[in-house]
């Protein structure tokens, strides 16, 4: 039994986009032992590590499969390059993560994000479940001690940060303090019901991440990249407009903790569940769906080692 590494690079990449969130064009990877999530839409630029095991008695084939659905006029077209990467290379990837970045800074996006505005910005993908990691470069002749990140500048309307989160606990999902809460950053929060589980359905997870005050976060959702949580005095009413503490305005956070690393999990549930009873000790909303913002796009950050 012996271990492989494969790197696939989307040189190009176009199929149909998602339908909240879920793709009706699907890409996806067999054979690996690799976490690779279904992918769809534009991932011109991207790329991923697949792990795989294979034997001289048995070898193992990876499987690159698109599926297409019917009925739709998307102009479609892929040229990805596929290479297996040598034993001891200083590129290769660590295990278990799909992604793997060997520079001081550089960008990282979600699947599927484009600078796009309007309803053609929700691009965000369900079921998302993958590591992000940086090799530990060498910075002023020293390894790097942390990782900073930040939004990326956006020039066509677009939304660098916009992952679904959960209104404060209690609140009513129609009301509008559910579409206020996703607008602010979400890390997390209390309020007269007790602990609000925020960003427990899509999150970008950097441990140890915090902003130029110190104050810290691991987990990101909402429609900044801020460790402010929303929180403090209970909101009144429950379909109060703003909701309490959070950000409006993404920060840029950094991470001292090595290797460095960012999780990105999403789930397929893109509509408002019936929230718990208010007297719950914790109470939960599943993803709220925003209109007439950007929606869900995902993400677009700025990295770089210090």
């Amino acid at each position: 039994m012996f271990f492989s590494v494969f790197s696939l690079d989307f040189v190009s990449f176009t199929t149909a986009q998602p339908t909240l969130g879920t793709c009706t064009d699907t890409f996806v990877v067999g054979g690996s032992i690799s976490s690779a999530p279904i992918i769809c839409g534009d991932n011109t630029g991207q790329h991923m590590y697949l792990d795989v095991t294979s034997s001289a008695i048995t070898p193992t084939d990876i499987q690159l499969m698109f599926h297409f659905a019917a009925g739709t006029s998307v102009t479609r077209g892929w040229n990805i390059k596929i290479a297996m990467l040598p034993c001891g290379a200083s590129y290769l990837a660590p295990t278990d993560c799909l992604q793997y970045f060997t520079s001081a800074a550089g960008r990282v996006r979600s699947f599927n994000w484009q600078d796009v505005a309007g309803s053609a910005a929700a691009r965000q993908l369900n079921n998302q479940n993958y590591n992000i990691c940086f090799r530990t470069e060498l910075v002023s002749s020293q390894r790097a001690t942390q990782m900073c990140v930040s939004i990326c500048q956006v020039t066509n309307g677009g939304d660098s940060f916009f992952i679904t989160t959960v209104a404060p606990a209690a609140a009513d999902t129609t009301a509008p303090q559910a579409a206020a809460a996703s607008t602010y950053s979400a890390v997390g929060a209390t309020n007269a019901a007790g602990t609000s589980a925020v960003c427990l359905y899509d999150f970008l997870l950097i441990a140890g991440a915090r902003d130029a005050n110190g104050v810290e976060a691991d987990r990101y959702c909402g429609g900044a990249l801020n460790p402010a949580p929303l929180g403090g005095a209970a909101v009144t009413p429950l379909t109060a407009a703003v909701p309490a503490g959070g950000s409006s305005t993404s920060t840029q956070v950094c991470t001292p903790v090595r290797p460095f690393k960012m999780t990105f999990r999403t789930d397929n549930t893109e509509a408002a569940v019936v929230v718990n009873a208010p007297t719950a000790p914790v109470a939960a909303t599943a993803d709220v769906g925003i209109t007439g913002l950007n929606g869900n796009t995902g993400f677009c950050l700025d990295f770089q080692e210090r």
